[in-house]
């Protein structure tokens, strides 16, 4: 199957704004709890450090969480929880200390002796976020003090998302987080109130839906289906199809170029863990067509 030609276009100036605009900010299209967050261990309370930091940090604000504190799956099921079937957690690197007698030669009297040695070793956990889990009781981060936004649904764009084949369920549960959630085959996004704009919550709508194409029942897709870590090479592919069958489906609905910056800034952050390969959108624009064209019931 190859890319349409229209979406060709589409992903040409993609790549177009990454490779000239240079470094990209990212920003939020909706509002959220507050700045990125160095996590903490919620049993603990000590608050994570070096590349602890920076993962709890970004995948907190990717996610939008409205917690700082994590917990391990066996944490949260100590706590009287538990983490949410089709949650993805995050490694938590730690050291270890082996400590083991080695006899050794004492090169200043060339006689043998027993020398305790202590040898530290990296291993890692899997943590979650709170947000992540059902049954523990936490306060949330605290909201900014933007206020709501007072937008009108867009009928025209609103007619074609529910004239999608097979669709999953859309809910407005969580107002500081998107996202998708296997398990249950539900597609959440904060409400309409929560954007800066409505045309921001259609592409955040967007990109939700394409990782719900993924679905074990749909395309199952296995950048999708399968429990990838974050960062993760797969991980990054999911991500990436997402964005860019959003970008398509945003260009169906006329609201591309509204959003094109912020599009690309996301990818970008992205195509770093692919060794900032943007040659790869290209590639993964067939996948994304794919997931378009299942909800618009097309058979290449």
């Amino acid at each position: 199957m190859s890319i349409s030609k229209a979406y060709q276009v589409v992903t040409d100036r993609i790549i177009e704004v990454i490779e000239t605009t240079g470094e990209l900010p990212w920003r939020r299209p909706w509002r959220k709890s507050g700045t990125m967050v160095i996590g903490q261990n919620h049993l603990s309370g000590k608050q994570y450090r070096g590349i602890n930091a920076f993962t709890t940090a970004i995948f907190g604000e990717i996610a939008g969480f409205d917690s700082d504190r994590w917990v391990s799956y066996k944490q949260a099921k100590e706590l009287g929880g538990q983490v949410r079937k089709g949650e993805k957690g995050i490694p938590i690197v730690f050291f270890k200390i082996l400590e083991k007698s080695k006899e050794m030669t004492n090169v200043k009297t060339g006689g043998n002796e027993q020398v305790d040695m202590k040898i530290p070793f990296a291993r890692y956990s899997t943590v979650f976020n709170l947000a992540q889990c059902e049954g523990i009781d936490y306060e949330p981060l605290p909201l900014t003090d933007e206020p709501e936004y007072d937008h009108d649904p867009i009928a025209e764009i609103e007619d074609r998302i529910y004239s999608f084949q097979n669709l999953p369920e859309i809910v407005h549960v969580a107002d500081t987080r998107a996202f998708y959630r296997p398990s249950t085959d539900t597609v959440n996004v904060p409400a309409l109130s929560e954007f800066r704009t409505p045309e921001a919550y259609y592409c955040t709508l967007h990109h939700e839906l394409i990782h719900a194409s993924g679905h074990k029942e749909r395309l199952n897709r296995r950048s999708l289906t399968d429990n990838h870590g974050f960062g993760s090479h797969e991980y990054s592919k999911e991500e990436l199809v997402a964005e860019l069958g959003a970008c398509f489906l945003n260009s169906d609905a006329g609201i591309f170029d509204a959003n094109l910056l912020e599009s690309a800034a996301y990818m970008k952050g992205w195509l770093k863990a692919l060794k900032e390969n943007p040659a790869w959108l290209v590639q993964s624009a067939n996948a994304a067509q794919k997931a378009v064209d299942y909800y618009k019931g097309i058979t290449p």
